[in-house]
C-alpha cells in the first residue's frame, strides 16, 4: 500500500513564548488516517541536538510536552505511520522562544533618582537585581567598574570633589534575560566657604 497518512492541522498552546523558568510547553498535531495509527515521533532540538520522542494522544490529537526551554531557536516536526506501513511528515517549523526582560533598582542613600550632597559626604550606592532573583550585576562611576558580584551590591563612596558623578548599574545579557541598567547621577556642592 503506498498510500500516505492524509493531512495534519499543527496547533501550539503558547505561540509567542517568553522565557520563565520551569514553564511548561507543549506541541500538537492532529493527525487525519484513513488506517489506525501505529506512532507518532516528535523530531526536535530543543537540548541542541536533533532528538526523536515519542508523541501522547488524546484521539487524533497528538501532544509532546517539555518543560523548561532556554530562551532561543528551535526547530520541530512530527513523523506518523500506520498500521499498513504507510507513513507522512509535517512541515519542519521553528519555535522561538524570546528573552525575558531583566529589571535592576539602583538607589544613592535610599532614593531612586539623582541625589545632592555636599562636598566631602558619603553616598550609599545601593545596586540590586531584581528580575531574574539571581545573577551577576555591574556597578560603574563615570564608566568605571567600581563593584560587581551577585544578586545585590552597597558601596559606600566619600565624595571630597565638586562635581556631578553618573552611577550606573548594568545586568549584561545572558541566555534566558534581556540586558538592563539603571542610571542615577550624584551632584556634589561647594560648600566650603572661601578665605
Amino acid at each position: 500500500d503506498t498510500a500516505t497518512t492524509e493531512i495534519y492541522t499543527l496547533s501550539l498552546h503558547d505561540a509567542l513564548p517568553i522565557y520563565s523558568s520551569g514553564a511548561n510547553y507543549q506541541f500538537n498535531v492532529t493527525w487525519n488516517e484513513n488506517y489506525f495509527i501505529d506512532d507518532i515521533v516528535i523530531e526536535h532540538n530543543f537540548t541542541g541536538v536533533l532528538n526523536n520522542d515519542t508523541m501522547s494522544n488524546v484521539s487524533s490529537e497528538y501532544y509532546y510536552d517539555y518543560s523548561d526551554l532556554a530562551a532561543g531557536t528551535y526547530v520541530w516536526k512530527s513523523y506518523a505511520n500506520d498500521t499498513v506501513g504507510n507513513n507522512n511528515q509535517t512541515d519542519q517549523w521553528e519555535y522561538v522562544v524570546s528573552k525575558a526582560s531583566s529589571l535592576v533598582n539602583l538607589t544613592l542613600n535610599a532614593t531612586d533618582g539623582n541625589y545632592t550632597i555636599n562636598q566631602g559626604e558619603s553616598v550609599n550606592i545601593s545596586a540590586r537585581l531584581i528580575i531574574p532573583a539571581a545573577g551577576y550585576i555591574e556597578l560603574y562611576q563615570d564608566n568605571v567598574l567600581i563593584n560587581s558580584g551577585t544578586d545585590s551590591l552597597e558601596n559606600i563612596s566619600l565624595y571630597p570633589d565638586v562635581g556631578e558623578y553618573n552611577i550606573t548599574l548594568i545586568y549584561p545579557e545572558t541566555q534566558n534575560y534581556t540586558y538592563s541598567y539603571e542610571s542615577h547621577y550624584i551632584t556634589v556642592l561647594d560648600n566650603v566657604a572661601p578665605n
